[in-house]
């Protein structure tokens, strides 16, 4: 099974051992049967596609067929879905922002992470597309993208919504300041 670092499905512990989710159910179902062995395999977001192909795993868990696998052409078998997430924007909440700051994504530094796609920007996924035409800031991270935002070196940032709970859940919300939220 492949994975790549995006909590709360895989995350590296502090050990430097994946956990998360993916690993969970990985776990489980090693557990409930013995016909087959489930193992992992870390690799990276933008990676997956050349690992998959390379043959070092053969199967994802929470992954979309719509990121970046038909536009590869590559032959893959996908489930019903079973658990739906969405990316949602982010940025500080400032006195006399409104919901209308996000109407406009042209003159946003918008934060996003690098193999990622996004709708906003039609699926995109060539970095340097997604840098030029969309004036994206691309990190390796959800964290690195809020980290953006608070740090005032881009606009906003596009998060999906488990990792935002994830990340509140992880930080208790400390130095954090308030957000303002709009939904991709």
């Amino acid at each position: 099974m492949g994975g790549y670092v995006f909590p709360p499905f895989v995350d590296v512990a502090a050990d430097g051992s994946p956990a998360g989710l993916t690993l969970n159910v990985i776990e489980w179902l090693n557990a409930s049967q013995s016909d087959y062995r489930f193992s992992f395999f870390l690799t990276s977001p933008a990676r997956r596609f050349d690992d998959f192909e390379s043959g070092h795993f053969d199967a994802m868990f929470f992954e979309s067929p719509e990121w970046g696998w038909k536009n590869r052409q590559i032959p893959i078998d996908a489930t019903e879905v079973f658990l739906l997430d969405y990316d949602i924007f982010v940025t500080r909440k400032l006195e006399g922002r409104t919901q209308s700051f996000f109407d406009d994504l042209g003159d946003k530094r918008v934060a996003g992470i690098l193999g990622y796609h996004y709708a906003f920007t039609g699926f995109e996924h060539d970095p340097d597309k997604l840098e030029s035409e969309h004036g994206m800031i691309l990190v390796n991270d959800n964290r690195a993208a809020i980290q953006l935002v608070l740090a005032h070196r881009a606009d906003m940032a596009i998060v999906a919504r488990s990792y935002l709970d994830y990340y509140l859940g992880q930080t208790g919300g400390r130095g954090l300041g308030p957000f303002d939220v709009r939904y991709a």
